[in-house]
């Protein structure tokens, strides 16, 4: 119990450049040590950039090789929904370099033999998918029994492949207006990575992120097909009480939430996306990262696959009032929970890695952006 108490309370933190100030590691620490407290089998990672460095912290341990290890910014995990940041800010680059229009029919970016559903005669956009303005549902058409029949219930995406989102959409009919409103759809984001590499003449979504995103970027532990090494390194996967879950793997749809990364690569994406790196990919970000829609949620709007909302900032320190914006994704797989958010107006972003199905937001989240937006505000 002793070692356990010890590796729950043991938080690892490596700096770059400037430490982060203290009071920040301290609301990190407060919030981070109960959640993992009194489970052996959880280990949590955040991930801080702001202008005054990088800090990565891990809390819990995992058993590896008869030894407790605690997790690190090297740790992989499943990132789940947060692969659709990448997939929308592909096709902002896409369409900046003029491979594709944003309002291009998704039926322009399908082989011949592919038919996607229309209503009203309207067609289904490119934008409509990153948006979740396609009216597809959420999952395809008798997802369910197709996971029961392939026994893989556990592991939902991996038997789909191409043959069956072709023939599923044959099947679609629409219950509502082409963009009348946003409705989440995995099924919409999965057949945008699908066109998107089809229009750069890929051969599928994976060699698309890994030539035009993964590898400018060095992002060398993202993928969607972890090598043995990073698999060392895998977080093992639970659910909320404790007991073993699943790994997902995809084969088709792969772009709605098959990526894996770590806490570090996950912090270089982000100073990308901030303008904090030299990156081609800048334009490509600014554009995604833009309220394109309005959700149903308040004043929450949809981007090319962020969410965009106001963010309240506390005041500076010479009285003067702040607004803000919070963009931000998250995931949930079978076996994990994780957070991607920025924070521009504090030209910072925060990284929450958790491998068990128990919700990291807002208990590790607003803490610590609140955190952020505090020290910010004395600068």
């Amino acid at each position: 119990m002793t070692s356990i108490l010890a590796s729950v309370m043991l938080a690892t933190a490596a700096a770059a450049s400037v430490e982060a100030p203290q009071p920040l590691d301290a609301i990190v620490r407060r919030h981070a040590g109960p959640f993992v407290a009194e489970k052996p089998y959880l280990a949590t990672v955040i991930g801080v950039t702001t202008p005054y460095g990088r800090r990565v912290w891990g809390f819990g341990g995992i058993e590896r090789d008869g030894e407790r290890v605690t997790p690190d910014g090297k740790t992989v995990y499943e990132i789940g929904s947060i692969t659709k940041t990448f997939t929308g800010s592909l096709l902002a680059d896409l369409a900046r370099e003029g491979k594709v229009e944003i309002d291009d029919p998704v039926q322009k970016h399908l082989p011949a033999d592919w038919t996607m559903p229309t209503r009203d005669g309207r067609q289904i956009s490119l934008l409509h998918l990153t948006t979740h303005t396609s009216s597809l549902p959420r999952l395809p058409p008798g997802f369910g029994p197709f996971m029961v029949l392939t026994a893989s219930v556990n592991d939902p995406y991996s038997r789909y492949e191409s043959e069956n989102l072709r023939l599923s959409l044959s099947q679609i009919e629409l219950d509502r207006p082409i963009g009348s409103r946003h409705e989440y759809s995995n099924l919409g984001v999965g057949l945008l990575g699908e066109a998107l590499a089809h229009a750069a003449q890929e051969p599928d979504s994976a060699a698309l992120f890994e030539s035009r995103l993964l590898h400018p970027l060095g992002m060398t532990d993202t993928n969607f097909d972890p090598t043995e090494e990073q698999l060392s390194r895998l977080a093992p996967p639970f659910k909320a009480n404790g007991t073993a879950a699943h790994i997902w793997h995809f084969k088709c749809l792969k772009s709605c939430g098959g990526l894996r990364s770590t806490a570090d690569d996950l912090l270089t994406y982000a100073e990308a996306a901030l303008g904090r790196t030299e990156t081609s990919l800048k334009p490509a970000f600014d554009v995604a990262m833009q309220p394109w829609r309005q959700t149903c949620e308040g004043e929450r709007a949809i981007g090319f696959g962020w969410y965009v909302q106001p963010m309240d900032l506390p005041r500076k320190t010479n009285g003067a009032s702040r607004s803000g914006r919070l963009i931000w994704h998250g995931g949930a797989t079978g076996g994990y929970r994780t957070f991607l958010g920025l924070l521009p107006e504090c030209d910072s972003a925060i990284v929450v890695l958790s491998n068990s199905t128990e919700s990291v937001d807002p208990a590790l989240t607003w803490p610590v952006m609140k955190a952020i937006a505090r020290e910010h505000a004395k600068r």
